[in-house]
């Protein structure tokens, strides 16, 4: 499987100005870190493309995101291993909206069903079945127009509208639909393209309009069980007018491009204006490329909109949509003719009407919202750029920041990774190193660390604990301004008493580099299982600022209730600092074990490194054309640093091993000049780096 990280969500305000609290975006991590969440083409149920799992929150000045690991299938096996669990999903989903409320469910449409019926969620609990609502409204379907439509008003007389498609009965629990027609596909399964839905029931408030629609026959929900569901796909309406007088008159053609066929599986779209004296008369059309996933046979459901305007009045004064089916050999003779030249050979079916006078600019924001889901409607009414606009925009990344992603300024504060995992099925009790990192040569492997996490080891012993490392380790050392220190993991029912040991082991460590001015950015995690799930909270930043972080906010709650309320206080802490938005680089800090992890990158140019008297030298080969890079990025203080295997390191005074001593080098005073010496070490290589 390919795997990538994914922002799924922010605690800023979004396009639909909702906002979510940071606790709430945790509270969504760890509750689908373990199961997941289908990746799925354009909400659509029935195209999944893989599964994204939500695992963290990081955090940095006034925002907050929500990170998933989006895997994505590369083979057919991958696929069908991706398939099961979209349908392990879809069970899940099942058991937690529908099984709750079966019993009193059944109980009222019991003797209604047949043996051929599904039951699903669709908005609430619901079952689907032929003929199901006719058969339980028999009053309301018999107001039924020739079209198959029936008003608003006459549906509002017995059932008000409780959202999104859904309309709950006023003497009874059960729920009726809005047609499938109205959702993603025509498919029960996806949601409805809620937006137009909800702006129909608000213009039917307009006295001298009448709303009509269609309404689903074969599908009844259980109104006590409703909820709201949230897409965040960003749609929008228009905010401009025309004259409609002077829109030249034809048909007009346009044609998606290959990702928008494969995104939204469209062809293209047809646009038709006619004038009939003072009346304009507009059709459109969309062609599709897929399939309805629901239908018996290999069916093609295009959408259809029939308008008429008076330029006497200036207004729209009738307004209705449809869906035209085709089948495989209809569509193969449609997709070479315009609608005008197919003629009006496919099957029909209307899902709404509008009579009366209709302002152009809501019969523009009632189109758009219909025809959610086909990108060709904003390019039509002239909003093209700015529906492109919306899209993600890549900016070019500056030199420096390609070598160095992960720069933190010293004024800049901290950033925290908040994230939910599986603890190993048998994990360690204690105190201990989750993962070391990993070297390779061209014969073998090591696991590696950098040399300051004993340090830590340091201040553990002087608070009589400790932290074992294992002892074929090899212990790395690079003379930059970067420090990362493993995962420490607490688990075991002392699990909470030991984490508080190591918080203060690491104030220690800190309040002893501050006060020896040793000015370094530091990289650390802190793991406890909890309830059987690992909590891991890992922080980078200057060391200063760590420091003034810890000392205000560590040690943090276990408990569920006070935990929440600590990460709302962590985002109020972070608004202090100024806003720099993925700077450092989410993407370059963000591991998907949980930590925060300075990656240096290693330098590509040819090098070669010499010993001499003065010590470990390097020369690099640099080219004309890579010159002005190497220019631009020294001026940045940013140049390579030497990698070495430390093999030992001892003290100077006392010749005492320095990773097997209590002494520390950033906590305590030492006598005289005494410091530490590299005695035994092996160059391993050159990374981008700064002091």
């Amino acid at each position: 499987m390919d795997q990538e990280l994914i922002s799924l969500n922010s605690d800023t305000v979004n396009r639909q100005n909702v906002v979510f609290l940071t606790s709430s975006l945790i509270d969504v991590v760890k509750n689908t870190f373990n199961t997941g969440i289908p990746k799925l083409i354009g909400h659509d149920i029935h195209r999944p493309v893989g599964f994204t799992f939500p695992f963290a929150v990081y955090m940095e000045p006034h925002i907050s995101r929500m990170l998933g690991i989006g895997i994505t299938p590369t083979n057919q096996a991958e696929q069908n291993h991706i398939n099961l669990r979209h349908q392990q999903h879809i069970l899940k989903k099942y058991q937690t909206g529908f099984k709750p409320y079966e019993a009193n469910f059944l109980n009222i449409v019991g003797s209604h069903i047949t043996d051929k019926h599904s039951r699903i969620v669709a908005g609430c609990a619901a079952i689907y079945d032929k003929d199901i609502a006719l058969k339980l409204f028999p009053k309301l379907f018999n107001l039924k127009d020739s079209a198959g439509l029936i008003s608003l008003s006459d549906i509002l007389e017995d059932f008000f509208y409780q959202g999104q498609g859904v309309f709950k009965s006023k003497n009874s629990d059960l729920a009726i639909y809005a047609d499938k027609s109205f959702r993603r596909r025509q498919s029960v399964h996806n949601n409805f393209h809620f937006y137009f839905l909800n702006e129909l029931l608000i213009i039917s408030k307009q006295s001298d309009l009448s709303v009509k629609i269609c309404i689903d026959e074969d599908l009844i929900g259980y109104g006590p069980s409703y909820h709201d569901s949230m897409e965040l796909e960003y749609h929008w309406g228009p905010k401009f007018n025309d004259d409609i007088s002077s829109i030249k008159m034809g048909l007009t053609r346009h044609e998606c491009d290959d990702f928008e066929r494969a995104y939204y599986g469209l062809s293209r779209t047809e646009f038709y204006w006619k004038a009939d004296g003072s009346e304009r008369t507009f059709e459109l059309e969309e062609v599709r490329d897929q399939t309805a996933p629901q239908e018996g046979e290999e069916t093609y459901n295009c959408r259809y909109v029939h308008s008429i305007y008076d330029t006497s009045k200036k207004t729209f004064f009738h307004f209705d949509g449809a869906i035209r089916s085709y089948g495989f050999e209809q569509m193969s003779e449609r997709i070479d003719k315009d609608f005008l030249a197919y003629g009006r050979k496919a099957n029909y079916k209307k899902l709404f009407r509008i009579d009366g006078p209709l302002a152009l600019e809501k019969w523009k924001l009632l189109i758009l919202h219909y025809m959610q889901g086909n990108p060709l409607i904003y390019e039509y009414f002239g909003l093209g750029e700015e529906y492109q606009s919306y899209k993600i925009q890549h900016k070019p990344t500056e030199d420096t920041r390609k070598v160095l992603p992960f720069e933190i300024d010293k004024s800049a504060g901290v950033r925290l990774l908040i994230s939910y995992h599986n603890p190993q099925e048998e994990i360690q009790q204690g105190r201990f190193i989750e993962t070391y990192n990993s070297m390779s040569t061209k014969t073998e492997s090591f696991n590696c660390v950098e040399h300051p996490v004993y340090e830590l080891k340091k201040a553990l012993m002087n608070l009589g604990a400790d932290l074992e490392i294992a002892a074929d380790v090899m212990i790395l050392k690079i003379d930059d301004r970067y420090i990362n220190i493993p995962t420490i993991i607490h688990s075991g029912p002392e699990a909470e008493q030991l984490l508080q040991v190591t918080i203060q082991a690491y104030t220690d460590l800190f309040k002893g580099m501050v006060g020896k001015g040793i000015d370094k950015d530091v990289a650390f995690t802190l793991g406890i299982v909890l309830d059987m799930q690992l909590l891991k909270i890992s922080v980078y930043g200057n060391v200063q600022s760590i420091l003034a972080w810890v000392k205000k906010n560590l040690p943090f709650p276990t408990n569920d209730k006070q935990f929440s309320k600590w990460i709302n206080t962590q985002r109020k802490y972070l608004e202090a600092f100024q806003e720099t938005s993925d700077n450092p680089s989410i993407a370059s800090l963000v591991q998907f074990d949980g930590a925060l992890h300075v990656p240096r990158e290693h330098v590509s140019l040819p090098y070669d490194f010499s010993i001499t008297d003065r010590g470990l030298n390097y020369s690099l080969e640099i080219s004309e054309e890579e010159n002005d890079i190497y220019g631009s990025i020294e001026t940045r203080r940013i140049r390579p640093f030497p990698l070495i295997w430390v093999k030992q390191m001892i003290w100077s005074d006392t010749s005492e091993d320095y990773f097997t001593s209590t002494r520390s080098k950033w906590r305590d005073s030492k006598p005289n000049d005494a410091h530490v010496v590299i005695s035994k070490w092996e160059p391993l290589g050159l990374y981008w780096s700064k002091t």
